[in-house]
């Protein structure tokens, strides 16, 4: 880090945190509502909703590991920074899911 650099402030980072976090369980939630839904709809219907239900788990699962990536990387108390590249954050590899 830079002498010029400060330092992100805490409740800005729990903030991020907070926000990364809820859209994952938000994306959770819609995955659980389509999976639902899609008990009550005819058989050629339900393709649709168990792929968006697919698309809204692979979505939480991307914030879930965010979320990891991004408390770690505010605890690191050394001030450097670790990077993540968005393979890492789509498949869940840089981190236990």
């Amino acid at each position: 880090m830079y002498a010029d650099q400060k330092k992100p402030d805490s409740a800005v980072e729990e903030e991020i945190l907070a926000v990364v976090e809820g859209d994952a369980k938000c994306w959770l939630h819609a995955a659980q509502h389509c999976e639902t839904f899609s008990d009550g709809l005819p058989e050629q219907d339900k393709g649709i909703a168990n792929l968006l239900s697919a698309v809204y788990r692979e979505r939480a699962k991307i914030h879930k590991v965010l979320a990891a990536k991004l408390r770690q990387c505010f605890s690191n108390g050394n001030g450097t920074r670790e990077t993540t590249t968005f393979h890492e954050i789509r498949t869940g590899c840089a981190t236990l899911w």
